[in-house]
């Protein structure tokens, strides 16, 4: 186990960790980032997803041939926990299953808690790097 170097670093790494186990157990609310107005009631079909274009539509995950949820980051659609790329995962094993109102709210959370994930990594490695990293 990584051993931080100095207290101040000890410390901020606390605060940022307790963030993240706060995200991760769906505790807290991270900002949503997709758009889950949908017309109709979502049958998980065929998956795919199209990344964000350049100065175009944000990354799209399609979830049968007609619908989508839009706004997702390439990032947070590839994020693999145990080998597994959750957000892909989470739908496949709804496949041929019409998603409730609150299983689409729980996907919204988890993809919003990836992407806050992201950004406390980040922070995490910037923590480490100005305070001079592991001893």
């Amino acid at each position: 186990m990584p051993i931080p170097r100095g207290r101040d670093l000890f410390s901020a790494l606390c605060i940022l960790g307790e963030r993240l186990v706060n995200l991760h157990l769906l505790r807290s609310r991270a900002a949503s980032l997709l758009d889950g107005t949908l017309s109709e009631r979502a049958t998980v079909g065929t998956l795919r997803y199209t990344p964000t274009q350049p100065g175009g539509t944000p990354g799209r995950v399609w979830l049968n041939a007609r619908q989508s949820l839009e706004g997702m980051s390439a990032e947070v659609w590839e994020f693999r926990v145990g080998g597994y790329p959750v957000c892909r995962k989470w739908l496949q094993d709804r496949k041929g299953r019409t998603l409730s109102t609150d299983d689409l709210s729980h996907y919204y959370r988890m993809a919003a808690a990836i992407a806050e994930s992201l950004a406390i990594l980040a922070e995490i490695d910037e923590a480490l790097e100005e305070r001079g990293g592991w001893s």
